[in-house]
C-alpha cells in the first residue's frame, strides 16, 4: 500500500509497508521465514514535473527458515546460526515526469 502525504505544496512523503508470509517452496520441503518490508520517500517538487528526493528501503525477516518444518535444520547441518535477512538501503532520487498523449 503507498501512503503519501503532502507536507507542503512542494514536498510530499510516500511509502509503502508490507508483511510477507511465505509457504514451502515449490518441489522442496523448505520454507523461507516471514519478513517485513518497506520503501519510503521524501520528495520535493520545485517545478514542473521535476523532482528529486531522498529513498529508502528497509526488510527484516522475521523468523527462521525451516526445512520439514525444523528451524533448526541449517544450523545443526551447514553452522549457520541466524537464516534472518536484514537490509536498509538509503539513496538519492532524481526524476522527471514526461506525460505522453494518446490520440
Amino acid at each position: 500500500m503507498i501512503r503519501l502525504a503532502f507536507l507542503s505544496p512542494h514536498l510530499s512523503f510516500g511509502s509503502r509497508n508490507q508483511i510477507n508470509y511465505n509457504f514451502n517452496q515449490l518441489n522442496s520441503k523448505i520454507k523461507p521465514g516471514a519478513y517485513y518490508n518497506g520503501n519510503y520517500s521524501i520528495e520535493y517538487n520545485p517545478v514542473g514535473t521535476f523532482n528529486f528526493g531522498i529513498v529508502g528501503y528497509y526488510l527484516k525477516q522475521i523468523n527462521q527458515d525451516s526445512k520439514n518444518g525444523n528451524y533448526r535444520y541449517f544450523r545443526d547441518n551447514y553452522d549457520i546460526v541466524d537464516t534472518r535477512e536484514q537490509v536498509l538501503g538509503l539513496g538519492k532520487a532524481l526524476a522527471l515526469l514526461l506525460v505522453v498523449a494518446f490520440l
